[in-house]
């Protein structure tokens, strides 16, 4: 069923009479300019980096695992954000959120995972 749907979508003539897209329009978020899409698009790269270089303090100071539930809220309420934005430069703040949130993740679960393992 799944082979077919896209068999329709790729095979569709009337997408191929369709004019040409102008060169620098966003095909993801039209109407904005490619430095808003970009913007969008590094938030969550740079919020990761963020997150990682401050995931230390919490983590030591509240425990790995106390740190690791309150960035599942954070990682909820980044989602919540980029759901319910109204405009580009909301959603690129949920987008940072959701970056933060998966560079302390990414910092953090690791030294968890190695302190819960058996040796």
């Amino acid at each position: 069923m799944m082979t077919e749907m896209a068999h329709l979508t790729y095979n569709n003539v009337a997408f191929c009479r369709m004019p040409r897209i102008p060169t620098g329009q966003c095909l993801l978020y039209p109407g904005h300019s490619t430095a808003e899409w970009t913007m969008q698009s590094t938030a969550w790269a740079v919020g990761g980096g963020v997150g990682a270089l401050l995931s230390a303090f919490p983590a030591d100071t509240f425990g790995r695992q106390k740190t690791l539930g309150f960035n599942g809220l954070i990682m909820i309420v980044g989602g919540l954000v980029q759901m319910l934005a109204g405009d580009i430069y909301t959603f690129a703040v949920g987008r940072g959120l959701s970056g933060i949130a998966s560079g302390v993740a990414i910092n953090v679960l690791n030294n968890y995972l190695r302190e819960i393992a058996p040796r």
